[in-house]
């Protein structure tokens, strides 16, 4: 699976504002609702909060994987966030997260949901490409850095 089937240009956030789960999970939720008529960035946002009361999403190394199912969903889609100042998350190395990639995916699609976050996580656990996501400022080029890397792989 190719990161170009689950994100779009439209679907980056450069510059989180906030700490705190709720309110970044709330930003996340909201560029999610924006391509989706039958929910809301509330509903999106709780779905992650639940999550991660489960389970940290946080991987280490200043990542998180924020993922949740979504009723009415035909195809997992997912939104890259960056926070300058880092997310307040549970992290196993104790650090803040700075770079976040959501992933919703429908209920049914449980085995597409796994390739997703795998290929998800494989991209975003390679050195250069964390580096050159802090780097960059303009969203088309945070786009294209992903689908750079991925490309090269």
């Amino acid at each position: 699976m190719h990161i170009t089937h689950l994100i779009t240009p439209s679907r980056i956030l450069p510059d989180l504002q906030g700490s705190q789960p709720a309110e970044v999970f709330a930003q996340i939720g909201q560029r999610f609702a924006h391509d989706l008529a039958f929910s809301s960035e509330e509903e999106i946002a709780k779905l992650f909060l639940q999550r991660e009361a489960i389970s940290s999403t946080a991987t280490g190394l200043g990542l998180a994987f924020p993922h949740a199912r979504l009723p009415g969903l035909h195809t997992p889609m997912a939104v890259f966030a960056r926070s300058r100042h880092g997310v307040a998350l549970l992290t196993p190395d104790q650090e803040p997260v700075h770079l976040l990639m959501a992933l919703l995916s429908p209920p049914e699609a449980r085995v597409y949901h796994i390739k997703a976050l795998t290929t998800l996580v494989r991209l975003l656990r390679r050195p250069t490409i964390r580096l050159r996501l802090m780097a960059i400022h303009e969203p088309e080029l945070l786009y294209h850095a992903l689908v750079t890397e991925e490309d090269e792989t």
